[in-house]
């Protein structure tokens, strides 16, 4: 758990370029729903609207059940308003890291970050997988 207050969802809203009907169950506050977006493929972004500018010092991205079901290839940009985005990490994972594991009943993707001031979250696929969808059960901001 980071050693910072997680910030309130309240004014949160999402979109995403696959299934956004589904993009309001990452935020949702309950494990047993997901957004999720179908097999992997890269392009594929999910965007998260704080409501306002915040101090953004970390992302947990929580996979619940879908232990299998996280990104094989991930960019992540901020932004404080939808035009001028920054990018602020990529990478790559085979395997989820094995912190995830400490909280096994949410098995969370945890990115830390130096403190950066954002109202936009953006992330990005970059790698695809022929069978692993990418699904979000929760996301947490601190």
């Amino acid at each position: 758990m980071p050693d910072r207050p997680l910030l309130p969802r309240d004014g949160w809203q999402v979109t995403a370029t696959v299934n956004p009907g589904q993009a309001a169950r990452a935020i949702d506050g309950d494990l047993r729903t997901r957004w999720e977006s179908g097999v992997q493929r890269p392009g594929v972004q999910f965007t998260l609207d704080l409501g306002r500018v915040e101090m953004v010092r970390g992302i947990a991205l929580l996979h619940g059940r879908s232990r299998r079901d996280f990104p094989r290839g991930l960019e992540i940009e901020v932004a404080s308003d939808d035009r001028r985005w920054q990018p602020l990490i990529a990478g790559q994972l085979q395997v989820l890291p094995i912190t995830t594991f400490l909280r096994p009943r949410e098995l969370p993707l945890m990115i830390p970050m130096a403190p950066t001031d954002a109202r936009f979250i953006r992330f990005t696929t970059t790698v695809g997988h022929l069978r692993l969808f990418w699904s979000i059960h929760e996301i947490e901001v601190w």
